[in-house]
């Protein structure tokens, strides 16, 4: 990486400070006019974790909140790890909220520019009552870089006139006439729910973010990256759809631990423990406990994990987890 000169009228910037500069691969200001010299590759934005602190020896940008990666000086290759936020759990006797989808792009180039980075928040959570909203008013919002884009969380159903909804994974159905589990965005995603849920992508997607939530059986888990949500009276009864390992090494200062090394991301949310299976829980990457007794759990905060679903009476579902976005560039 280049050292930086910066000039001014009346400071003396001649044509041989210049041709140092360029010696160094240095970027140089005159007249407050950015000159980027050869050999200059610079990227900034984010948290950086420097290629010495990694165990892949490259530079990460990591993004928790909005922002922009400026890439200056050359080209370069990226890998893109895109989460968005998880979907809220569904209110009294709620479905478990969908995790935000995981996409993972390697080696993609990007040239000289600004690329605006927007973290996807989580769905909110929903006090619990009769009749409780569609899952719709639970989703979680999309993360993009560029023109990249994870899909937000599907909001989890709650009963009597519940709806889940679909998203990067889909949100877990709920009993007592809530409707059913919805679907995640993957290769075996309809081609009608592409079209109208999920605009302006292609079918088959050829990369999945994300599964539904727990089928058949209601109330249910949100889905997860990793897996599906489960159904009631399943073995591990209305739990939310596991997540997965990120495929950039993060430090342990994001993500969560899992079954094995490294951190996971995107947990499914847990659907609501009624009757007799108490506090479902949310699957691993983040996911929120659902509710019974108590209120579900909130997801964790940038995993693009789903909020646990709402119990019976009193309290409510959890929120959703925030998005991240990791670049690990490679040059």
């Amino acid at each position: 990486m280049g050292r930086h000169y910066r000039g001014y009228i009346g400071y003396g910037v001649t044509s041989s400070m210049y041709d140092y500069a360029n010696t160094l691969g240095g970027i140089i200001t005159q007249y407050d006019r950015n000159v980027t010299l050869a050999g200059s590759l610079l990227t900034t934005g984010g948290t950086l974790i420097p290629a010495a602190s990694t165990p892949d020896g490259y530079d990460y940008h990591v993004f928790q909140t909005s922002g922009s990666l400026d890439i200056s000086g050359g080209s370069t290759n990226c890998d893109l790890m895109i989460i968005a936020g998880g979907g809220g759990g569904g209110g009294r006797l709620g479905g478990g909220g969908g995790a935000g989808g995981y996409l993972y792009l390697p080696n993609v180039p990007m040239g000289p520019g600004n690329y605006a980075v927007v973290i996807g928040a989580g769905g909110p959570d929903l006090a619990v009552g009769w009749p409780n909203g569609p899952g719709a008013n639970q989703q979680g919002s999309d993360t993009t870089l560029g023109s990249y884009k994870a899909w937000g969380g599907g909001g989890g159903s709650s009963d009597n006139g519940g709806t889940a909804m679909h998203g990067g994974s889909g949100g877990g159905g709920a009993t007592n006439a809530g409707g059913p589990s919805k679907d995640g965005l993957n290769p075996t995603t309809p081609s009608p729910i592409i079209t109208s849920d999920f605009p302006g992508e292609s079918h088959p997607y050829p990369y999945t973010q994300g599964y539904p939530g727990g089928s058949p059986g209601v109330p249910a888990g949100g889905g997860g990256a990793g897996g599906a949500g489960l159904a009631y009276a399943t073995p591990c009864s209305s739990c939310g759809g596991p997540g997965k390992v990120g495929d950039i090494p993060v430090p342990a200062s994001y993500g969560t631990p899992g079954p094995t090394p490294g951190r996971w991301f995107c947990g499914g949310g847990g659907g609501s423990g009624w009757p007799g299976y108490s506090n479902p829980s949310g699957g691993v990457g983040g996911g929120g406990a659902g509710g019974e007794p108590g209120s579900g759990t909130d997801a964790t905060a940038n995993t693009g994990g789903g909020g646990g679903g709402g119990p019976i009476t009193g309290g409510t579902s959890g929120t959703g987890g925030s998005g991240i976005c990791v670049v690990r560039v490679l040059a």
